[in-house]
């Protein structure tokens, strides 16, 4: 009985994860670099939105792991469906695209993270982690590029302003 009973508390407290990608190969191997963290579960694996949507009303979901370029409809528009819906509901974009505008329209359809597919499985996990906890997470590469994004349009609005604004002291 002790085991039936340390195997169900065990299930119960995993972070229940859906995957949404149209790259079969990639979620595959996602699936396999994240079955070592005994503590997460892929409950939803699937290739585009439609599908996520059908599923996520049948099965309890913590996290979406989410591409932006799906077949049907973008990544970043299911979100904002997503978080309307359920806002503690908590998602995560990986993705291939290192635009600062990807990244920005992301944050501003509430997703919790960024992440670029080239991330370690390791990376993956903190940033699970990190989420699940209430935090957001952008990793150094995409805070670099939303760093050189603003330094960029800085730039370009202040390029040939001699009426900069002053400082005060």
């Amino acid at each position: 009985f002790s085991n039936l009973w340390n195997e169900f508390a065990t299930k119960a407290n995993k972070i229940k994860i859906a995957v949404v990608d149209d790259h079969e190969l990639f979620r595959t191997g996602l699936f396999t670099h994240l079955s070592i963290y005994q503590d997460l579960e892929i409950v939803i694996n699937v290739e585009n939105a439609n599908q996520l949507l059908n599923a996520i009303d049948n099965q309890e979901v913590d996290l979406i792991l989410m591409d932006i370029n799906l077949p049907d409809i973008n990544g970043i528009e299911v979100t904002k469906v997503l978080k309307e819906k359920n806002a503690n509901l908590k998602i995560i974009m990986l993705t291939g695209h290192e635009l600062p505008s990807y990244v920005t329209n992301s944050m501003e359809a509430r997703a919790d993270g960024y992440l670029l597919k080239s991330s370690k499985a390791s990376e993956i996990y903190k940033a699970i982690l990190t989420v699940i906890n209430g935090g957001s997470y952008y990793n150094e590469q995409v805070k670099n590029i939303i760093a050189s994004d603003v330094i960029r349009k800085h730039k370009l609005e202040y390029s040939g302003n001699n009426n900069l604004p002053a400082f005060s002291k």
